[in-house]
């Protein structure tokens, strides 16, 4: 079954709920290299929490802050999340 990141997302916060969670009740997270496991990840996380995605690659992070990933694993409406910041700063 595919499921469409709306679909999992909303599947998230209904178990959050479930488990008597708030979506802020859960903390930041910080995800360590966006590439083909890290940006998914990211994005995905930042469905239910503030998410700060760190790369070494300055040009990967202005793409990716632009909307642009030139992998083709998440769309450029995911990568513009309010929750989710990329930077290149340790």
């Amino acid at each position: 079954m595919n499921s469409t990141p709306c679909s999992r997302r909303q599947a998230y916060r209904s178990q959050c709920r479930g488990a008597g969670l708030a979506m802020s009740d859960l903390p930041p997270v910080v995800v360590v290299g966006v590439g083909y496991v890290g940006l998914p990840l990211s994005c995905a996380l930042a469905a239910a929490t503030s998410v700060t995605a760190y790369d070494r690659d300055p040009e990967k992070i202005e793409r990716l802050r632009s909307g642009a990933d030139i992998s083709g694993s998440v769309t450029t409406e995911l990568l513009r999340q309010r929750s989710l910041t990329f930077t290149d700063d340790p």
